[in-house]
């Protein structure tokens, strides 16, 4: 889901002071929130990660300058099996993941998941590693990884920690297999503090980051 109006105003305030600010977005779809944060962040170090190939391709169409890393975030650095989305109504297909649908089935019917594909997995901490290397910090890390945040977490530590901020996509309900509820994601952070909650994104802030 992009990013709302009062969602994209928080980014900017938060990363007022910051020149050219490392920006991580796993889960990166067609590009959406590359698109309006080049224009307020024009020095910004942007690395997309999307699983889809699909979805690469076009974003790397649209905005051929931008880092596109084809890969999805898991648990460890390893071929996973990825549950492709698609639907006959003409909506995104921005549903998939490692992580086989729910109660995603219920609440949005007209989402099929047919198809599974194997992907090229990262953990958090080896994308980190082995992609960025631009500093000793990310300034911010979009999260939309439709239910793998715990495999993210799991594999992520030491990036995290190096994370001054994190949009955080954080359910209810267990929309994929083994998905963390926001409540659980909370707990798997102690170290964060939430900042804003928009209902379905999390704002927070690393208490251990904060300049």
């Amino acid at each position: 889901m992009a990013a709302s109006e009062q969602e994209r105003a928080t980014i900017i305030r938060l990363l007022s002071d910051t020149p050219n600010p490392v920006i991580v977005d796993v889960g990166a779809y067609i590009g959406d929130e590359y698109d309006w944060m080049k224009n307020v962040f024009p020095a910004m170090r942007y690395f997309g990660v999307e699983a889809d190939p699909r979805n690469v391709a076009q974003f790397r169409e649209r905005s051929p300058q931008a880092r596109v890393i084809q890969a999805a975030i898991a648990g460890k650095t390893v071929p996973v099996e990825f549950h492709q989305c698609d639907n006959d109504i003409k909506q995104g297909i921005g549903s998939g993941s490692i992580r086989a649908p729910k109660k995603h089935l219920e609440f949005f019917p007209w989402c099929r998941f047919d198809s599974k594909i194997t992907v090229n997995g990262y953990s958090l901490d080896d994308l980190y590693l082995i992609h960025v290397q631009v500093g000793p910090r990310i300034d911010l890390l979009w999260v939309d990884i439709q239910g793998a945040e715990r495999d993210m977490i799991a594999g992520g530590a030491c990036a995290l920690s190096r994370t001054r901020f994190m949009m955080i996509e954080a359910e209810e309900h267990e929309f994929y297999e083994g998905q963390a509820t926001k409540s659980e994601l909370l707990a798997m952070l102690p170290d964060w503090e939430v900042i804003e909650d928009y209902g379905f994104n999390l704002m927070l802030r690393n208490r251990k980051q904060v300049a």
